[in-house]
């Protein structure tokens, strides 16, 4: 999964050991009900959703009104 400047949290991160937080500012932020929240940043990369609750993309649905 790619982040709108082209890296992703793995490109950042090395190794983090156990326990151990990432660096800031890179990636999910997980709020206080444990959702994730991508701070304005785009989500890419994303596959064709396999269940009902998966994310889809605009050109998903896009095509899917056109059928």
């Amino acid at each position: 999964m790619g982040f709108s400047n082209g890296t992703s949290k793995a490109d950042k991160l090395k190794t983090v050991e156990k326990g151990k937080r990432g660096r800031t500012g890179v990636g999910f932020h997980l709020t206080a009900d444990n959702h994730y929240h991508i701070r304005n940043k785009r989500l890419t990369n994303v596959a064709a959703p396999a269940d009902d609750r998966d994310a889809t993309t605009k050109k998903f649905v896009t095509d899917l009104f056109n059928k």
